[in-house]
């Protein structure tokens, strides 16, 4: 699989390197839309996907709670800690650069970034940031670590400082099976929590645009080429009005369909996305077939954990291009401040 990550500095480079797709999804934990988008499109092809989807629409929670709920045993022992399903939670109509904003990613780790004036009051030791010219901390607490074994007085702690130290707030939350399946999210009784389920039914959409042949590029896989794919995927995404005008003349019209979830996404929900994408590419019912994925706005992490910045960097997207076999390709757009985890 090839991986084309670009970064967009003074002087723009490429970076091509050899990896799994399901490690790239796993990587960044929050996601507000995914999009699959299906190049030579043919009549009763709609059926068909909704036939593939089922009846059981993904859904999650909007919770409106003290950040404290997050870390009481009915959510660590029943969620986090149960590595068979995916759990998160993302603070919700929060600035990062400027708020205090709370999340919980599916590996089991609790980040919280303050400012410097909440961390000094905060109680638990966090690293300063590593963007210039930025006063903000980063707190790091792993729920599924020993600290956190039944009996522990440091549960107890966090949770003080979380309560006292941010006050309530409104929170995403989503739990995924291994079936890519959305699962109940079950909050302590004692938690004060108000819960709001979201259904992200699947919209569907269809126009005419030029297309790319890719089976004219696969032994010649340039810059130029990987360029143009990289655009068409974001002309399909936003549906521009006149794609013609963007694309070389030679490239036959053809129809294209999207079909996507917005809301609150988790990896299992995308690698549930990049499977149904893979049987329809191997069955042959398109040559290939491409995913494009949008991060959350303000999630105090990006790739692996690392930091990020919301003015500073941008939302986090995705393109990844589906092709028979085992083959794939992935693009992940950056700007100069991101900050790319391990």
């Amino acid at each position: 699989m090839l991986t084309w990550t670009q970064r967009r500095t003074a002087m723009a480079t490429l970076e091509a390197r050899t990896c799994g797709v399901d490690k790239v999804v796993d990587a960044h934990p929050f996601q507000r839309k995914v999009q699959l988008v299906l190049p030579n499109h043919r009549d009763g092809e709609e059926a068909k996907w909704k036939d593939a989807l089922g009846d059981e629409t993904p859904f999650y929670v909007r919770v409106e709670a003290s950040p404290s709920a997050l870390v009481q045993p009915d959510v660590v022992h029943g969620h986090v800690q149960n590595r068979s399903n995916q759990f998160a939670a993302l603070q919700l109509e929060k600035n990062l650069d400027k708020d205090d904003v709370c999340a919980l990613s599916t590996d089991g780790v609790l980040y919280v970034a303050v400012c410097e004036r909440s961390y000094r009051t905060f109680g638990i030791v966090g690293r300063k940031s590593r963007l210039k010219k930025r006063k903000r901390y980063l707190v790091r607490v792993d729920l599924r670590g020993k600290k956190f074994l039944p009996g522990r007085r440091y549960r107890e702690r966090v949770a003080q400082r979380l309560e006292r130290g941010l006050g309530r707030g409104v929170f995403a939350c989503a739990s995924v099976g291994s079936d890519g399946r959305s699962q109940e999210v079950r909050f302590s009784p004692f938690s004060e929590v108000l819960q709001q389920k979201k259904y992200m039914e699947p919209e569907y959409q269809c126009k005419e645009m030029p297309t790319p042949d890719l089976k004219v590029w696969e032994k010649h896989w340039d810059h130029e080429n990987l360029r143009l794919l990289h655009e068409w995927m974001g002309a399909a995404a936003c549906r521009v009005s006149t794609p013609e005008a963007l694309f070389p003349k030679e490239w036959e019209q053809s129809q294209v369909g999207t079909l996507e979830w917005n809301g609150f996404l988790l990896p299992a929900h995308v690698k549930h996305c990049v499977q149904m994408a893979k049987g329809a590419v191997d069955s042959g019912r398109y040559p290939w077939i491409g995913i494009n994925i949008w991060g959350c706005t303000d999630a105090p992490i990006s790739w692996g954990g690392a930091e990020r910045g919301r003015g500073l960097a941008g939302e986090h997207h995705t393109s990844i291009i589906s092709l028979p076999g085992s083959d794939a390709i992935v693009f992940r757009a950056a700007g100069r401040h991101d900050l790319f985890g391990k």
